[in-house]
């Protein structure tokens, strides 16, 4: 058996929705069905927000359970920077730290850090390879070619070119960031482990892409 019911006519002077019920509980049978020739909407026994009252030329939406848009991630923290040469091991060669400490913002893609750190004992550090910050929170975005670069506060005890400027470079894929000097009339030349003696500490703060 099936129960027809009379639509309910609109305010305005449209065709309403026909709409059968079906009351028969066999298995297969379209008698169970709920049939419409419009939209079909099923509500749960949670009460819907209430829509309020709209002032005078605007309108009031109720807020929907099944779409919610969540904000931008953001994540914060702290990170042990270590000095390292090309072996990128920072603390396997003997070296000896006074002070390590970094921190971190991650909003979405883009990872914001800053750190200090201090070597008073360069190890067995390879003196003539290029010097390096390892233990960055996280690893660069794989992009080729792509390098972010950071702004480099104090580079002390350091044996570099008088008025050379220091910064650093975070190139792709990459949990380390390469210390350079703009020494040179072609460009930027990269500090190797002699250059940063021991007692030497780097600060610098940069931002890039994961």
């Amino acid at each position: 058996m099936s129960i027809n019911v009379t639509p309910i006519p609109r305010l305005i002077d449209l065709a309403a929705p026909a709409f059968t019920l079906g009351t028969a509980n066999a298995a297969g049978s379209a008698d169970t069905a709920v049939a419409s020739d419009s939209t079909l909407l099923v509500f749960d026994a949670v009460n819907p927000a209430p829509v309020g009252v709209a002032a005078v030329g605007s309108a009031v939406v109720s807020s929907r359970r099944d779409h919610v848009h969540a904000g931008t991630p953001y994540e914060e923290g702290t990170w042990t920077p270590q000095i390292c040469d090309e072996s990128l091991d920072g603390s396997g060669e003997g070296q000896v730290y006074s002070l390590q400490l970094g921190t971190y913002t991650k909003l979405g893609r883009v990872v914001t850090i800053d750190f200090s750190v201090t070597i008073s004992n360069l190890g067995t550090l390879t003196t003539s390879q290029n010097a390096r910050v390892l233990g960055l929170p996280f690893t660069s975005k794989n992009l080729g070619d792509y390098s972010a670069t950071a702004s480099m506060s104090q580079l002390s005890s350091a044996a570099i070119t008088a008025l050379s400027s220091p910064t650093g470079q975070i190139n792709s894929n990459s949990t380390n960031m390469q210390i350079f000097q703009f020494d040179q009339t072609t460009g930027s030349g990269i500090i190797t482990i002699a250059q940063l003696s021991a007692g030497g500490s780097v600060r610098a703060s940069g931002r890039y892409i994961v």
